[in-house]
C-alpha cells in the first residue's frame, strides 16, 4: 500500500540529496512538515508523518490518540493541502487513498464502520478506482448490517459498488 507514497519520498530524497533512513531524512521530513502548502507533493507530507514520532505521545505522528494534542494538530494540518491546492492539484482517486490510508494508519481515530469499509475498498483504490459518497455510505451500511464477509467476498469494484441499498437505507 505504502508503495505509492514511497516513491514519491524516494524522488524528493534524491532531489535533496538526502540518504534515507538517518537522521538527515527524519530532519527533512520535519522540515516538509513546516514548508508552505503545495511545496511539495500530498504523498511527501504524508510519508513525512510516517517517519515521525509524536512528541507529546510518542506515536506515529498524527497517529496518537485523539487527546493528544500534537498528533490531532498534525492530523489536521494534513488536510491543509486539500483545502489550499487548485482543485486539479489532486484526483478524486487521490483524495481517497488518501483518507483511506489515513484511516488505516490511526483506526483507533475512526469509527470501525468507516475503516472496514476503506480496508474493503483500498485494494480497488490502488487499482484506480474511485469511491463516491453514495457508494462509501452504502458499503458502510453493509458492515452494520454484519455482512463484512460477504463484501470481502466482492471480487471487482463494482460488483462491491454495486451493492443494493438495504431495506431500511432505500429512499421513500
Amino acid at each position: 500500500m505504502d508503495r505509492y507514497w514511497l516513491l514519491d519520498w524516494q524522488a524528493l530524497l534524491a532531489e535533496r540529496r538526502v540518504e534515507a533512513g538517518g537522521v538527515a531524512e527524519r530532519e527533512l521530513a520535519a522540515r516538509v512538515l513546516g514548508e508552505p502548502v503545495g511545496r511539495v507533493a500530498w504523498t511527501c507530507v504524508d510519508w513525512a508523518l510516517c517517519l515521525l514520532r509524536c512528541a507529546q505521545c510518542g506515536a506515529e505522528l498524527g497517529t496518537g490518540a485523539r487527546e493528544c494534542v500534537s498528533c490531532t494538530m498534525a492530523s489536521d494540518n494534513r488536510w491543509a493541502w486539500h483545502h489550499q491546492c487548485p482543485p486539479s492539484a489532486i484526483t478524486a482517486n487521490e483524495h481517497n487513498l488518501r483518507v483511506a490510508r489515513e484511516a488505516l494508519r490511526a483506526p483507533h481515530r475512526h469509527r470501525a464502520t468507516i475503516v472496514a469499509g476503506w480496508r474493503l475498498v483500498m485494494p480497488f483504490l490502488l487499482a484506480g478506482a474511485v469511491v463516491t459518497n453514495g457508494q462509501a455510505q452504502r458499503i458502510r451500511a453493509h458492515v452494520l448490517a454484519e455482512r463484512y464477509d460477504e463484501l470481502a467476498g466482492c471480487r471487482s469494484y463494482t460488483e462491491l459498488a454495486g451493492l443494493p441499498e438495504l431495506p431500511w437505507r432505500q429512499p421513500s
